[in-house]
């Protein structure tokens, strides 16, 4: 029983409640152990003390390699789902957020909206700077995004210079607001511009047919002169 007890409470991460439950366990059993003057009880206290001494030691190693297992996990998790330049949401995270959204935008017959942005004339950014200042303004415009979005709100690295902002609970005046504070701090903190194209989800549409909506929108925006969003009808 305490070979077991030991052996499941290695893997609990307070050491505090492990030494508490072993002392428990244990000492009382060891001490009963000594108390009652039988060669038999005598020998299974030693041995009691011989394992408590053992797990002593052990349990705090075990607990080091779970805890160190548990941050690697949660690190290789945060990776998995992230864009290693920007730190934003990847496709994968956009898919997580998905399963959740979608059904329940249907079932509560709450509508979400998309923004889809791409930087204009991104290329030639980075052809007069370079690759590197390219990075550095993909950065900057990232944390701009966060900053701006809510909490509740996904910001996606979507493509090499297009972002997509997946808005829970959110209708198209509200996105338009959205994204005129995102333009605005964006041409306050850098010398690009956006444009975009902005989508209400409908039940006749798949996620995958609302984003080219907005991405139908967001080449008219491109051919109307850029800086500027158009609306999905």
């Amino acid at each position: 029983m305490t070979l077991i007890s030991g052996s499941i409470l290695s893997y609990s991460t307070s050491l505090p409640i492990i030494f508490l439950f072993l002392s428990a366990t244990m000492l009382p059993l060891i001490a009963k152990a000594f108390w009652i003057q039988e060669p038999e009880l005598n020998a299974l206290g030693l041995m009691l003390v011989i394992v408590f001494l053992l797990l002593s030691g052990l349990i705090p190693r075990q607990n080091r390699l779970l805890i160190e297992n548990i941050v690697l996990r949660l690190e290789n998790e945060h990776q998995s789902l992230t864009d290693p330049l920007t730190e934003l949401g990847n496709r994968r995270r956009l898919s997580v957020l998905l399963e959740t959204l979608l059904p329940s935008s249907l079932r509560n017959q709450d509508p979400f909206s998309v923004i889809l942005l791409d930087i204009d004339n991104f290329k030639l950014y980075n052809d007069e700077f370079g690759h590197s200042a390219g990075d550095d303004l993909l950065i900057t415009i990232s944390e701009i995004l966060k900053d701006c979005s809510r909490d509740q709100d996904l910001v996606v690295r979507y493509g090499g210079e297009e972002f997509l902002l997946v808005l829970p609970s959110t209708g198209l005046d509200a996105a338009v607001i959205l994204f005129e504070r995102i333009r605005s701090a964006v041409k306050l903190k850098t010398p690009v511009t956006f444009s975009a194209g902005i989508a209400t989800h409908t039940e006749d549409l798949t996620f995958d047919q609302l984003v080219e909506k907005a991405d139908q929108c967001l080449y008219l925006a491109k051919a109307e002169g850029r800086d500027r969003y158009v609306l999905a009808d």
